[in-house]
């Protein structure tokens, strides 16, 4: 794994990001794989007892599909999540950048906090305790 890349901060944050709202089924927030933005981060965010829980998606350059919250241990606290800058994720905190390739891997510090998911070719899904527990960074 490669090393986190330093960067800009953007203390707007994700203030212009359209996040998709999401809504349970049986446990699990489901999306569409075709509803993803190419290589764009897609953003989404479910309501968990009034606390929005932010994460993103996006096809890395390598052909997956990373996900993970829109928040890191570190910076959490600021509120501003990550933006994608063509093959990087970047903290809109600190400005610490990631790899699209190393999203959903590299966990600790401002990396963005991975997200477990299942995927079978046509749908993203996540269980809804995972988002739960991710509540605590929003």
């Amino acid at each position: 794994m490669d090393r986190p890349l330093s960067g800009q901060a953007s203390r707007e944050g994700n203030r212009n990001v359209q996040y998709t709202a999401l809504k349970a089924e049986n446990g699990d927030v489901k999306v569409s794989l075709d509803a993803l933005k190419g290589s764009e981060a897609s953003y989404f965010v479910y309501n968990a007892n009034g606390i929005d829980i932010k994460f993103f998606a996006l096809k890395a350059s390598d052909g997956t599909v990373r996900v993970a919250l829109d928040s890191c241990t570190s910076c959490y606290h600021a509120k501003l999540g990550y933006r994608q800058n063509g093959e990087t994720v970047a903290c809109n905190n600190c400005g610490m950048s990631f790899k699209s390739t190393d999203v959903g891997h590299i966990t600790g510090g401002c990396s963005p906090i991975p997200l477990t998911n299942s995927q079978d070719g046509k749908t993203l899904v996540v269980k809804v305790k995972d988002l739960e527990e991710g509540a605590k960074y929003f």
